[in-house]
């Protein structure tokens, strides 16, 4: 939590990277004439997982920029992607079956994909101990968690929808995170472009996610 990326938005956009204290300036991370936007951060901090060109995922060992590298070519478009509590696996979107769908592949090698949505999905993310993985189904009214038996390559289990008849704008950020005690927290519409950075989280924040809670179950 001492450090956070951003892309400034012109193009080619950049990764940067900053202090959370604010001290020093930002400075850049990974650079080039391709448009990059960071994803997730490996769970041990040595790796950054983000997308290129808006279509593919790429690799990059954090202060070796030289050895940044897709994870894997595709014929279609990847995105969404996210490390595994555990750091052996990435789940992320692409369209190489013609439609969306969530996809599995060991880490670093890219190697074993397992194809988790049967009828399409999209925004994985892994659970807190790595034994559930949620995503938004192709309609993006629900919210579907399949159960995962860790290991290599994890298995996956039963498909059960977390939450039904979900409404929120359109938007290509994720519209749902987990809290640090586990629980759900559903964004129902985003706007964009902005960020917003909540201080003092402990309090507030709490206040807004018990807000937040109350509406969705009226």
């Amino acid at each position: 939590g001492t450090r956070v990326l951003f892309v400034v938005d012109r193009p080619p956009c950049q990764i940067f990277e900053a202090t959370t204290t604010g001290s020093g300036k930002p400075r850049i991370l990974l650079e080039g004439l391709q448009d990059q936007v960071p994803l997730d951060v490996s769970p041990d901090s040595r790796w950054l997982l983000y997308l290129q060109e808006m279509e593919n995922l790429g690799i990059l060992p954090l202060g070796r920029p030289s050895e940044r590298r897709l994870l894997r070519r595709s014929e279609g478009v990847q995105g969404f992607g996210r490390f595994s509590p555990d750091g052996r696996s990435l789940a992320y979107v692409s369209d190489e079956s013609g439609r969306d769908e969530v996809w599995v592949r060991k880490f670093p090698d890219g190697a074993a994909g397992i194809q988790v949505s049967r009828d399409g999905g999209t925004e994985p993310l892994w659970s807190r101990d790595g034994r559930a993985l949620y995503y938004r189904d192709a309609t993006g009214q629900q919210l579907s968690q399949v159960t995962v038996s860790p290991g290599e390559p994890p298995e996956f289990g039963a498909t059960t929808v977390t939450v039904g008849r979900w409404r929120r704008g359109s938007t290509d950020v994720r519209g749902y995170d987990i809290a640090p005690d586990g629980s759900l927290v559903i964004l129902p519409q985003l706007t964009w472009p902005g960020v917003n950075i909540v201080l003092n989280f402990d309090v507030l924040g709490q206040r807004k996610l018990a807000e937040a809670s109350t509406g969705l179950t009226r």
